[in-house]
């Protein structure tokens, strides 16, 4: 079973990177209301003369679980800084970890230079406020001082992320969040207006980044999980009819 699993994503692979190679169309993301929010977000940033804040979670790259995440949050964070160069809005990446830094501050301003806009980049538009609960108060703090017309959070959360989500509705800013961990689903249901449910997030960092690559491991990862349901499905009715499963997958 496993060597056919591997057989099945190895041709799923080769197919889509194919296409990659002969010029052929990719599989289309489905529209995203959360990912489609980020523009209004700033669009009402411009309007009202507040912020964008941006934060990505844990934002760890090492932390094997909570890489996948962080990094389709950089990619919201690319998206969303070249949306405010462009239309001039005030963007702030607020972190309460230090390993992302360096990534996110090159992030921001390689979007300023593709906007043309490379002379108004500032190093201040990442800072870090300290880690965990307390960083994400001081976060808080710095949003409703300041004013913040959008929020935007994508990447792995804990239950802190509250502080920031109630910041948000303080501000009036619309608050535009997701994580891939579902224990934390709850908290992004109750105070974000817009919503990315679990594997969203990786859906809008491929939306975002436009790398056919993202894109097509995205569509592996479709692949798999169509075979588990099928593999479930198949289970569920040889279960019924009393037939051992683990018996038939090795005929």
């Amino acid at each position: 079973m496993d060597l056919l699993l591997f057989i099945i994503l190895s041709g799923a692979m080769y197919y889509y990177l194919d296409k990659i190679r002969t010029g052929k169309p990719l599989p289309k993301i489905r529209s995203l209301a959360a990912f489609n929010a980020i523009e209004e977000g700033v669009g009402r940033a411009v309007e009202t003369g507040k912020m964008v804040f941006v934060e990505s979670g844990f934002a760890t790259l090492t932390r094997g679980q909570f890489a996948p995440m962080t990094m389709a949050g950089m990619n919201v964070l690319r998206y969303t800084a070249r949306l405010c160069a462009e239309r001039d809005a005030r963007l702030q990446f607020g972190a309460t970890g230090t390993e992302i830094l360096p990534l996110a501050e090159g992030i921001i301003e390689e979007a300023y230079k593709v906007a043309g806009k490379g002379d108004e980049f500032r190093e201040d538009m990442v800072q870090y406020f300290g880690a965990g609960f307390a960083g994400n108060m001081a976060e808080a703090t710095y949003m409703v001082a300041n004013g913040c017309a959008c929020l935007v959070m994508v990447g792995a959360f804990s239950t802190s992320c509250l502080v920031l989500l109630g910041a948000s509705r303080r501000s009036g800013a619309i608050a535009i969040g997701g994580t891939g961990r579902w224990i934390m689903m709850y908290a992004f249901g109750v105070a974000a207006d817009y919503i990315f449910i679990l594997e969203d997030i990786y859906a809008a960092g491929a939306l975002a980044s436009g790398d056919t690559t993202v894109i097509t491991t995205l569509a592996v990862e479709d692949v798999l999980k169509a075979i588990v349901l099928v593999v479930s499905v198949l289970g569920s009715l040889l279960a019924l009819a009393a037939v051992d499963f683990i018996s038939f997958i090795k005929l």
